[in-house]
């Protein structure tokens, strides 16, 4: 059984880089960091070790949803990149690229952007996970904004919606005689 390296992490706010060091023992506590505005507090972020496990394996990428509506995509036809920074003065990491149509495909989960329809609050740690969510929200707005600052257009699909609907809503948006 062989060491992992250590994994090298990039800030939030694009500063120095840092290493992450092994998980804290006794698991469910993290210890205090810093806040996007400089203060230290606690992140209470699993209320128990079957909480921070299931948090653990959640997929940030290549989700079931996500590669079935990639899958689609592929089945009708087009071509994209996928987990791009789709310019380099661009801070976020998009689902699904069209360089050549400067468009950027999101791919929202009911659950992480707050759904309207089928978004669910947890019946633990209600304040810090309102807040959480709300920041998810905030951040879908910022990456939104800063891609159509730099001539992107951008498309969100949600998890629930039908797979042919979405690749639907694709294909239009790219279609260049659409105006």
């Amino acid at each position: 059984m062989g060491l992992r390296p250590r994994q090298i992490t990039q800030s939030p706010a694009g500063g120095a880089a840092t290493q992450a060091g092994p998980p804290v023992a006794g698991g469910a506590s993290r210890s205090p960091r810093p806040s996007r505005t400089g203060a230290r507090d606690y992140v209470p972020w699993a209320s128990s070790e079957a909480t921070r496990h299931v948090m653990q394996s959640n997929r940030s990428s290549n989700t079931s949803p996500e590669v079935r509506l990639r899958s689609a995509l592929h089945r009708s036809g087009l071509r994209f990149f996928k987990h791009r920074h789709p310019e380099p003065q661009v801070s976020c990491r998009v689902d699904i690229v069209f360089p050549r149509a400067r468009l950027a495909v999101f791919l929202d989960g009911c659950f992480w952007h707050a759904c309207p329809d089928h978004g669910t609050r947890p019946a633990v740690h209600t304040e810090w996970w309102d807040a959480k969510l709300a920041r998810n929200g905030d951040r879908d707005r910022r990456n939104d904004a800063e891609l159509i600052g730099a001539g992107w257009r951008v498309l969100r699909v949600w998890e629930h919606e039908e797979i042919d609907s979405a690749v639907s809503r694709i294909r239009f948006a790219l279609d260049p005689s659409r105006g």
